[in-house]
């Protein structure tokens, strides 16, 4: 078994999130309403800025260049195991590298290069208070060792799933996060979605991915 991170490169793209209000909760608002800031990542991406010890020790100029991330959206990653690293993020492109567009004209990606990573994306949202929402996001992977842009070697395990922390707290390990399961989306989109019941009037939503390499 060969040491993990060392010799891959991890790609996850996520697009078509939908905060939904189930109907019994509020009438006011239509079934389904989408309640995100830019939910399809469009738009014009720029770099973040550090909020926590722990990205400002990895951005000490104060501004995190390598962590491109759309409108309404905010990165997040921790540094676990010797391997992991804090991925670059940026915006996925038509026609580059593989089919990494579900829907529109972008994507958002983000990738660890020869190294893993546990990271993802955030955003917090103002809820009706106490009503239930459902999460839902497309998101695929792409991991090799090789060239081929196209299609996975499967040498790793992307691990990858979503959650809803009903609080609206910003700690993606926090013991309040309601998770969904995880799948492994080599190289072709899949759906997940997840339903939590907000604990006051803000809720705070997170994709999620925990790379791992595979023994031969």
């Amino acid at each position: 078994m060969r040491s993990i991170g060392i010799v891959l490169f991890i790609l996850l793209a996520v697009i078509g999130l939908s905060l939904i209000l189930s109907p019994a909760q509020n009438q006011a608002l239509a079934q389904g309403q989408n309640l995100l800031v830019n939910p399809s990542f469009e738009g014009q991406y720029s770099s973040y800025v550090p909020e926590t010890p722990q990205e400002l020790g990895d951005c000490p100029m104060g501004l995190c260049t390598t962590a491109q991330v759309p409108n309404g959206w905010k990165p997040w990653w921790v540094k676990e195991r010797p391997t992991d690293v804090n991925p670059e993020f940026k915006p996925a492109e038509p026609n580059v590298g593989g089919n990494r567009i579900h829907s529109g004209s972008r994507a958002a990606q983000y990738f660890s290069f020869w190294s893993t990573h546990k990271a993802g994306l955030r955003q917090t949202v103002t809820v009706p208070a106490n009503s239930v929402v459902q999460f839902s996001v497309f998101g695929q992977a792409w991991m090799t060792e090789s060239d081929n842009s196209s299609v996975s070697d499967r040498s790793g395990t992307p691990n990858m799933q979503i959650g809803i922390d009903p609080t609206g707290g910003t700690n993606p390990y926090s013991p309040n996060v309601v998770w969904s399961g995880y799948q492994q989306p080599y190289d072709a989109y899949v759906q997940f979605a997840i339903q939590a019941r907000a604990q006051g009037d803000r809720v705070t939503v997170f994709t999620f991915s925990a790379p791992s390499t595979n023994p031969y």
